[in-house]
């Protein structure tokens, strides 16, 4: 995946565009650039741009989910099909690439008749199917965005908001999945996309907790912080040198071929749990596997990689924790541990967060991502959450199709709800035969008082006017 190809006519076209003179009179007080635009519609004409990709994810603040390692790898194992096919459009001022919208075109037909075109993120939709099953989004990657480069955010945000009027290639809509509240989607362009007069739809999808380094001088300091004095103790007992010591010994998993092997330990870890539990967890698919292990290669090629183990003396494995440097950031991305053994009590999750937490204090690192979900223990680090948002605007054409789109997007979400149970009936046989059946009824019961709940312990996080989502 590193090697640059050449560029064909058929995979790539450009045009020439000129930004909004107001905006650059206002904003910059200079002349208005000229960008060209260029359509890339094969991986190997991504491969051609990957180095000043990697440029613009620097320059623009992105998440590690928006580098071309991740979309790539993505796009390798999740995407293709004859349904689907590469939609991306960049925007350069001479040599440099200053936006970059990721995007895939998903199409719903049956009988050979086109029912529905939508451009979707790279990264969002697992399904295998984009027929009937395109909404099944996986959930591996956990913040998409489009790339813009400082400077250049009004004039990116206002060209997609012309695209989508104009509608050149015909599409539907424009669904954006796992887009955090701040970033560029949601922030610039969805204002923009509102006053190019498109309606967009803006709602929450997740709570994203994360661990906020910056106030903490030391560890010591950050669990200090921690109001919950229960919370506390937990963490100083999963520090590595506190006065007890740990019953288990923590390693940091350095180079390739230890890579390997507590990959190999962190998928039994992961399923043997997710499965007792009555969940098929995220192996149960084999392409996560072939997406995940080249990643943590490349991640750790790059020096992006860091990675935890926790052995018990006799050697056992209790618990392994993988997660990503990038941009001042560490994403929390995998964890699995052995729940079921008498070590567990002694939370050797819990440490490996620890450790991950002290060496990225060492490195001068700003954040902890813990990603979406609220998970119980997530909150014993921290109180604080950023949002996910889903975003959907349909085009002119799309709106007149209106009741089409109604009802391939309903068929859609029964398919993904059929496959989804369809897979945790299947677990819980297996755990128990037909006693499982109970079991399932008991899980989907109480998954249900549970979003009825709501997720009372999350706060999010104070944002700029600007931000607020009053849409939602």
């Amino acid at each position: 995946m590193n090697r640059t190809r050449p560029l064909t006519a058929s995979s790539v076209r450009s045009t020439r565009i000129s930004a909004d003179p107001l905006h650059t009179a206002l904003d910059c007080a200079e002349e208005a650039p000229e960008l060209t635009e260029t359509f890339y519609t094969s991986t190997d004409a991504l491969l051609g741009i990957r180095s000043p990709w990697e440029r613009l994810a620097g320059d623009s603040s992105a998440m590690v989910q928006s580098t071309p390692e991740w979309t790539l790898g993505w796009w390798k194992e999740f995407g293709g099909g004859p349904n689907r096919r590469l939609n991306v459009l960049g925007w350069w001022e001479g040599d440099r690439m200053v936006g970059l919208a990721p995007l895939y075109m998903g199409r719903s037909r049956l009988a050979g008749v086109g029912l529905q075109r939508r451009l979707r993120l790279i990264g969002s939709g697992g399904s295998t199917s984009e027929v009937f099953g395109f909404s099944d989004d996986y959930g591996i990657s956990d913040f998409l965005d489009i790339l813009a480069a400082p400077g250049y955010e009004k004039t990116i945000a206002e060209r997609m908001a012309a695209r989508m009027n104009e509608n050149p290639e015909n599409v539907d809509y424009l669904q954006l999945l796992h887009v955090r509240e701040e970033q560029f989607a949601s922030s610039v362009l969805f204002p923009e996309l509102a006053r190019a007069g498109l309606s967009p739809r803006r709602h929450v999808s997740d709570q994203c907790p994360y661990i906020d380094l910056e106030p903490h001088a030391a560890v010591d300091a950050f669990i200090a912080s921690r109001t919950s004095r229960s919370a506390r103790r937990r963490l100083r007992q999963s520090q590595s040198g506190h006065a007890g010591g740990l019953p288990f010994e923590v390693e940091r998993i350095r180079g390739q071929r230890r890579l390997d092997e507590a990959f190999g330990h962190l998928v039994e870890l992961h399923q043997q749990r997710w499965n007792r539990v009555g969940f098929p967890g995220i192996f149960d698919d084999p392409r996560f596997s072939r997406f995940i292990l080249p990643l943590l290669h490349e991640m750790e090629r790059m020096g992006r990689f860091m990675g935890f183990l926790a052995r018990a003396p006799d050697g056992h494995v209790l618990a392994v924790r993988f997660g990503f440097a990038y941009q001042g950031r560490i994403y929390d991305f995998l964890t699995g541990f052995d729940d079921a053994h008498p070590m567990s009590r002694n939370r050797p999750g819990y440490a490996l967060l620890m450790a991950m937490i002290e060496q990225a204090m060492e490195q001068g690192m700003h954040r902890i991502e813990l990603l979406r979900g609220t998970e119980e223990y997530k909150f014993d680090f921290t109180d604080t959450c950023r949002r996910n948002v889903y975003i959907e605007v349909f085009t002119p054409s799309g709106r007149k199709r209106a009741a089409l789109n109604r009802v391939v997007n309903g068929v859609s979400c029964m398919a993904r709800a059929a496959s989804r149970e369809r897979r945790l009936v299947r677990v819980h046989l297996s755990n128990a035969r037909f006693a499982g059946l109970v079991s399932y009824g008991e899980q989907r019961v109480q998954s249900l008082r549970t979003r009825m709940n709501g997720d009372a312990k999350c706060v999010s996080t104070e944002l700029p006017p600007a931000l607020a989502l009053s849409e939602i």
